[in-house]
């Protein structure tokens, strides 16, 4: 069971908070113990978690905001879903046009990520849609939204496809593109992270 689940996103019951520093929480999944990257503040919840198989069975906080749907309570497979992030104005103020990997993940960390996207508020075809890679580099991308969601995102096994929106209204104008795709968008839920 362990080797199909990565990339997979599962609903994970938090039950306590281990013995070692960090955000860290133990959950159960289908009898099965598992490792909750940002899961510390969630313990006594059902929370949506993403799959990233190392040497042992790790996942990453998604949310603990989502509606008991169906296709939710047998999981997704990766390439049924693209996950979504709001950078808000109470967000960290970034460096650059879009945040770093270490500036988003200290607000979303979805798992292992190659790249994502981050589309500014009011982006269009010609302006405000980056390419942020894991190296820093950020190039700007002339595609449609349904473009980029259809054939731009990453290998759903190697990599969490992840695109973050400045604006409600962008959020819920990308969320109907993914549907239009007959994909599942997951809103991620900011994290609260103790010290």
């Amino acid at each position: 069971m362990i080797n199909g689940l990565t990339g997979r996103i599962e609903i994970v019951y938090i039950e306590r908070i281990p013995d070692t520093k960090g955000n860290g929480a133990i959950g159960r999944f289908k009898g099965i113990e598992v490792h909750v990257s940002n899961g510390k503040n969630y313990v006594g919840k059902n929370c949506l978690v993403r799959f990233d198989l190392k040497k042992r069975l790790i996942s990453n906080f998604l949310t603990s905001r989502f509606k008991d749907e169906g296709y939710l309570l047998n999981g997704l497979a990766p390439e049924r879903y693209v996950l979504l992030g709001l950078w808000t104005e109470r967000m960290a103020r970034k460096r650059f046009k879009a945040p770093t990997f270490e500036e988003l993940e200290k607000h979303y960390n979805s798992g292992r990520k190659d790249f994502y996207y981050f589309f500014q508020n009011n982006s269009s075809y010609t302006e405000g849609r980056i390419k942020v890679d894991k190296y820093c580099n950020m190039n700007r991308i002339r595609s449609t939204f349904s473009r980029i969601i259809r054939k731009e995102l990453p290998k759903p096994y190697k990599s969490s496809r992840l695109i973050v929106v400045e604006g409600k209204e962008q959020l819920e104008q990308v969320k109907k593109i993914i549907e239009e795709n007959e994909l599942e968008p997951i809103e991620l839920e900011n994290l609260v992270i103790s010290d």
